[in-house]
């Protein structure tokens, strides 16, 4: 092997962390690479190989994978976010008339319109075509937070339009019957912090987190981090995150559990 291409749909695997730690041991051994950085500028960067025959750039770039995978732009206040270069695309269906305007109602009555204004608001969440009478625009029925959901969206019968979250019942019930076991270790890293008047958002996340901890033996511990701290700064207040990193973290260290770490 004399050049790695590292963007692909597994490059997010182990998250933020398993991307730097990737970049470094490719590093450590000067073996160019290309695809994934610490940031975009650095991820759409060319890998450059010189041979008897002449010098070899590679570019490396997949369009599969979660968006969460996506490098970050470095910006003045900002050093950007590890990640791989991620080509996004939009699927554009053609159908007839009749069922242009069924879709167009389920938009409406789904609330999916006013989605839509919320994410004009947000441009840095990607921009959309205009609708017209001959084209809208239908947000993805996927929520990339509704994980593990990678088979499609559920529509039943029904009088009204409406739209409920079904949660998945193992994780609910195996959260619940080692609660106890869950909070006791919580409560082993949180010095200054009561358990009880931990945010809900934070003490609901971390209690799946280390149920995870505990009976996913085949998750990678890293990977259960990634996503928890991910879930709290998404639902949760601005330092969520790094309370929720600090506190797993500091369990990992402390406390041996089953399965692997990365």
């Amino acid at each position: 092997i004399k050049m790695v291409s590292c963007s692909n749909n597994h490059a997010y695997d182990f998250g933020e962390n398993g991307i730097l730690t990737n970049i470094r041991n490719l590093d450590k051994y000067d073996m160019p690479h290309a695809g994934t950085g610490r940031n975009m500028s650095e991820a759409r960067s060319p890998a450059y190989l010189d041979t008897p025959k002449g010098r070899i750039a590679l570019l490396s770039v997949t369009s599969s994978g979660p968006q969460v995978m996506r490098a970050g732009e470095q910006w003045r206040d900002g050093s950007g976010r590890p990640g791989a270069n991620l080509l996004r695309y939009m699927t554009q269906y053609t159908v007839d008339r009749p069922v242009f305007n069924e879709l167009r109602r389920l938009s409406e009555g789904l609330g999916f319109e006013s989605f839509k204004a919320h994410r004009r608001t947000n441009p840095w969440q990607g921009h959309f075509a205009e609708d017209n009478d001959n084209q809208f625009f239908l947000p993805s029925l996927a929520n990339e937070w509704q994980y593990p959901e990678p088979n499609g969206t559920l529509f039943k019968v029904g009088d009204t339009f409406g739209t409920e979250q079904i949660l998945n019942q193992a994780d609910v019930e195996g959260t619940l019957q080692r609660k106890a076991e869950i909070d006791d270790l919580l409560r082993s890293q949180a010095d200054h912090w009561r358990l009880e008047r931990m945010p809900v958002v934070d003490r609901n996340i971390l209690r799946v987190a280390v149920y995870e901890f505990l009976s996913q033996i085949d998750v990678p511990k890293l990977v259960v981090i990634d996503e928890a701290i991910e879930l709290a700064k998404k639902f949760g207040s601005e330092e969520s995150g790094r309370f929720v990193n600090g506190l797993l973290d500091g369990l990992l260290k402390e406390k041996s559990f089953p399965g692997t770490v990365t």
